[in-house]
């Protein structure tokens, strides 16, 4: 458990220390509504592309879980080894999250003006 919160506290200084993705994404974001795009369709769009990598994750995600069953099912205790009902809540748990990872940033990014956003390009 331990590094796992290393990896995540990695992930964060990447973040703040190279944030250009972030960047990235408001500028083109910016250029869509400079274009004439509207914040509806901008959104859409960001949550229509994350969601299809989130659920092409989960998808793989629950395959390799049900494949790699066997190998761990000595250290299971109370639980079958591939329980539905498991597989379903960790399979949305993972959706929402990438959901929220997708519509928070790309709802920041509407929010920007387009002129402050290019000029800073």
């Amino acid at each position: 458990m331990n590094s796992v919160w290393r990896d995540v506290r990695y992930g964060a200084r990447m973040l703040i220390r190279k944030p250009g993705f972030t960047i990235v994404g408001i500028c083109t974001t910016a250029q869509l509504k400079a274009l004439g795009a509207r914040t509806r369709d901008v959104l859409l769009m960001v949550l229509r592309q994350g969601m299809s990598l989130v659920v092409i994750g989960v998808v793989l995600g629950v395959a390799g879980a049900y494949a790699v069953t066997r190998t761990i099912r000595s250290l299971l205790f109370a639980v079958g080894t591939t329980d539905p009902l498991t597989f379903v809540l960790v399979s949305l748990l993972l959706a929402a999250v990438g959901f929220l990872a997708c519509y928070l940033p790309a709802r920041r990014a509407t929010k920007v003006d387009p002129l402050i956003a290019l000029r800073y390009e």
